[in-house]
């Protein structure tokens, strides 16, 4: 039988592999509104590459096509914006309208679920709780 050497005070390379990509997907998560950033700024520059490849041949320069392609994205985000405030407001009113249906059924939820929690607790403890507390 071969003997094993113990030299090696590092664990096996599949632990190692684990502990790195573990660590990796902390590090992402930890910073996902930085990495999110970066993929939109890449994400927009992917795009408007082009756009801008396309303005050259006019012989309009990288600097100023560039502000004309976020001005003209500019209007239409603009455009799109009033066009979806009239279906927005509407929708807001009718949340407001209906706040206090909701408000009444959340709290019958709630009154409901101590009234189960209350039947199954020891009587002591049931006694003692009452559901007009809780709201």
């Amino acid at each position: 039988m071969a003997e094993r050497s113990h030299d090696s005070f590092l664990p096996p390379r599949w632990i190692l592999s684990v502990v790195a990509a573990t660590g990796c997907v902390a590090l992402l998560i930890a910073l996902k509104e930085m990495v999110t950033l970066i993929v939109i700024g890449y994400a927009l520059a992917y795009i408007i590459s082009p756009l801008l490849d396309c303005l050259e041949q006019y012989k309009i320069g990288r600097s100023v096509g560039f502000f004309v392609v976020v001005g003209i994205s500019s209007i239409i985000i603009l455009v799109l914006t009033l066009l979806a405030l009239p279906t927005i407001t509407a929708e807001i009113e009718a949340l407001v309208e209906k706040a206090p249906q909701y408000s009444d059924y959340i709290r019958s939820m709630i009154i409901e679920g101590a009234d189960t929690l209350k039947a199954h607790l020891p009587a002591k403890i049931g006694e003692k709780i009452s559901t007009q507390q809780l709201l």
